[in-house]
């Protein structure tokens, strides 16, 4: 009944799922992944493009898998690896370490202030024995959690951080603009937002690209990085639009985000088409820039009977 305890509660649960993931068990079959579903040791867990996972362990830390990776659920991973032997005996042993320090202090003999007992672990050549060694302190290491990807390599995942706190909130970041703008309007205005706020500076870096509108012609070409001090969650992007009086019709460019570091891009892109045809919503007062031609005059010519009459049309 014990063992039955220990394999339920020895799984991990995916509590946050933005994009797609599926798990693979060891016949190979595929199951799409959704918030509360579990993972099991022997399993592996794999993110589609772009996907963020984060999937809580039995030992109440967190995994944070970005996207394009696969991580196989072992037994390290859910805290069931056999506890090694020597571990085991070194784990009651660690409250006569002040009692150690200050007995070699004062340079004083160890075998003869502390019991037998005291002096190292238990023999195993036979029962009542011990080793003639002291352990004086044992080494405490602490490791922070590490974004695992699929080589195990340890560097930063997807703009976040080594050692980054897995528990925390990792703000989203999204751009905004206008969809449709008028040539007379002179600049193109962008919001660039955090979903929440961060303890931690987070940076994103802009460029706008051509489309039928070309850098010089239609647009400056804007480029930069932002950076959001702890607390901030916005921030304003503007291209300057060239207004010219040659029709062009509807042209556009896109502004793109890209590199976060400690954040994720939730919307990175947004095109902008620049209309010169009058019909541009503008503000109130406002007159729409058209550039289309239009006719300035034409000519009233006379000829003869039997001759050709031409007209003079002028833009």
């Amino acid at each position: 009944m014990a063992v039955d305890q220990v394999i339920a509660q020895a799984r991990g649960v995916v509590v946050i799922l933005q994009g797609k993931a599926w798990v693979v068990n060891a016949a190979g079959v595929r199951t799409e992944l959704k918030v509360g579903d579990e993972v099991q040791e022997g399993q592996i867990v794999v993110t589609d493009n772009g996907t963020r996972l984060e999937l809580a362990l039995p030992n109440s830390q967190a995994i944070i898998l970005m996207g394009g990776r696969e991580l196989l659920v072992d037994a390290s991973l859910l805290g069931t690896a056999p506890t090694d032997a020597t571990e085991a005996a070194l784990k009651d042993l660690n409250s006569g370490s002040d009692q150690i320090l200050r007995a070699l202090e004062a340079g004083r003999d160890l075998s003869t202030e502390l019991e037998a007992t005291a002096a190292g672990l238990t023999a195993g050549g036979g029962s009542g024995e011990a080793h003639d060694f002291v352990r004086v302190l044992r080494i405490v290491e602490s490791v922070d959690p590490l974004f695992l990807n699929r080589s195990f390599e340890a560097s930063a995942v997807d703009g976040l951080p080594i050692g980054t706190e897995t528990g925390a909130v990792i703000p989203a970041i999204a751009l905004a603009g206008p969809p449709v703008i008028d040539e007379s309007s002179g600049v193109a205005t962008y919001t660039v937002t955090l979903s929440s706020a961060s303890t931690v500076a987070v940076t994103v870096s802009y460029s706008t690209a051509d489309g039928t509108a070309v850098v010089s012609n239609d647009f400056t070409s804007t480029f930069g990085t932002l950076t959001f001090a702890p607390g901030e969650t916005s921030k304003i992007v503007t291209v300057a639009i060239t207004n010219d009086a040659v029709f062009e019709g509807s042209e556009a460019f896109t502004l793109n985000l890209s590199a976060p570091v400690n954040a994720v891009i939730a919307v990175g892109s947004v095109s902008t088409v620049i209309r010169d045809d009058g019909t541009a919503v503008v503000a109130p007062g406002s007159v729409a820039d058209d550039d289309r031609p239009r006719v300035a005059s034409i000519s009233s010519p006379s000829v003869n009977e039997g001759a050709n009459l031409d007209f003079s049309v002028t833009l």
